[in-house]
């Protein structure tokens, strides 16, 4: 194949935002001129909307062209997978930014092969971000809808904000009878694109994960107090000095109280026993 799209090793990876295709496995480099390549959806989707994330990188200066989009294929029935319309929708680019030698921008239109206006603010060269794309089916001909959001690490990407970063776009050409592939496109020489952890999905909303927690056993040795008491607890700044939120047990009657709470992993904590 010629100017296959590259495997990149390692991956494209988050270290502060949690998101499922972050650090997993290589990545694809779609960066010249050659071949695209397109995956099947599990199902044909064609109404609601259908959101495809993932995260890219500029590898150095960009050349303007469209490296990912929706795809149908030539016979929706039976889909020969090495055959797609050319009804791209949702194309996706990337061009230079205002000092190309840094900058790069991400753009986006329904179906046009140019875009102009409608791309994000200067992004940094060498900065990994995610992207999310949407395609949404509307009652009617000729109306459906594309729109793109931009993410950096760090960002809250459990939903997607209201306004999308571009879009709601429509466009000059039909619409998709189905979405039924996502595809990734070498369309120019210096595209120079990284492309990492693909998801589509019928909808979007990545909630992080819950905390890390690690047990830590308290234990107080009552057996040397001689003044009379019923129930030690330990209070500390996790349950804010409640007073008898942690109640202690002595179950082997050794006079030695004990009770197992999980805390945060890399948390500092105060406590005392009352």
């Amino acid at each position: 194949t010629t100017n296959a799209v590259a495997v990149v090793s390692p991956g494209l990876s988050w270290t502060q935002t949690a998101y499922p295709g972050s650090g997993v496995g290589n990545a694809g480099g779609v960066v010249n001129t050659g071949q695209d390549v397109n995956k099947p959806l599990a199902a044909n989707v064609d109404t609601g909307a259908v959101y495809t994330s993932f995260l890219i990188k500029a590898n150095g200066t960009v050349a303007t062209s469209y490296f990912f989009h929706y795809a149908e294929y030539s016979n929706i029935a039976t889909p020969n997978y090495s055959s797609i319309t050319t009804a791209f929708r949702a194309r996706t680019f990337v061009l230079p930014g205002t000092n190309p030698a840094t900058q790069f921008k991400v753009g986006l239109t329904f179906n046009n092969s140019s875009v102009t206006a409608d791309t994000t603010a200067n992004l940094t060269i060498g900065t990994t971000y995610l992207v999310v794309v949407k395609y949404q089916f509307v009652s009617g001909a000729a109306n459906d809808q594309v729109s793109l959001w931009l993410f950096e690490d760090g960002d809250n990407i459990a939903s997607l904000p209201a306004t999308p970063t571009i879009g709601p776009l429509t466009g000059t050409a039909a619409d998709l009878t189905a979405v039924q592939a996502i595809a990734l496109r070498q369309g120019a020489a210096g595209q120079n694109v990284i492309v990492d952890g693909i998801i589509s999905d019928r909808t979007f909303a990545f909630a992080p994960p819950p905390p890390a927690t690690s047990n830590v056993t308290f234990q107080v040795d009552m057996n040397q107090v001689t003044a009379g008491f019923t129930t030690p607890e330990v209070n500390g700044l996790w349950n804010n000095w409640c007073g008898n939120c942690n109640a202690m047990t002595d179950a082997n009657g050794d006079g030695i109280w004990e009770v197992t709470l999980p805390l945060l992993e890399g948390s500092t904590q105060e406590f005392k026993y009352s």
